[in-house]
């Protein structure tokens, strides 16, 4: 009987500890999650503010934010593969998507402002009078900022695409949700690549 009263705490205490990993294991990729869709929310903001007077200076910062993004969703995606996680239970997988579905509804936002931007950022590259932008805009698509805008946009595609892989597998009962999630957001990355990069 004292074996079942002092084995049954330790075994009490290793379940503990182990709901107690699983749970920050799942925190960090949430909070990852979320600090991405910071990042991204922040770097609209910038990009919202882009005037014609503004846009020598601004203008650079959207290649430069995008390539951040990137790295914040490289650390993620380090932190999924080089977890060793199992898959998350349930209720575990739909705070995931939760986040992940912030992180999409916010990233799209971003991807839609920034293509928003793109006539701003073609013509700026050009110090001709305002009458001439119109005529110069079909023939010179690519300016100074849009290139890069345009090689940040494609990089940044393929290192969210590389971030669905690993997080699926995670989250296998609320693997649709999460699909239609990043399928919606390649969706947008394809507008914007599409229109930066014609």
């Amino acid at each position: 009987m004292k074996f079942f009263s002092s084995i049954l705490p330790t075994v009490g205490i290793a379940m503990l500890g182990a709901v107690s990993v699983l749970a920050q294991s799942s925190d960090v990729i949430i909070t990852g999650l979320q600090t991405v869709t910071q990042s991204s929310r922040d770097l609209r903001t910038v990009v919202e503010t882009i005037t014609l007077f503004n846009a020598p200076v601004q203008g650079p910062k959207v290649a430069t934010g995008l390539t951040n993004i990137g790295q914040s969703v490289v650390t993620v995606t380090k932190t999924i593969t080089q977890g060793n996680f199992d898959p998350f239970s349930d209720d575990v997988a739909e705070d995931i998507v939760a986040a992940l579905t912030a992180f999409v509804q916010v990233h799209q936002a971003l991807l839609d402002t920034i293509i928003g931007k793109h006539r701003m950022l073609t013509l700026v590259g050009f110090h001709v009078p305002c009458i001439l932008f119109s005529i110069i805009q079909g023939i010179l698509q690519k300016t100074p900022f849009t290139k890069p805008v345009g090689l940040a946009l494609q990089g940044l595609e393929a290192i969210v695409d590389t971030f669905a892989f690993a997080i699926i597998g995670l989250i296998p009962t609320r693997q649709d949700t999460a699909m239609t999630q990043l399928t919606s957001l390649d969706v947008t990355f394809t507008q914007s690549t599409n229109v930066y990069n014609s």
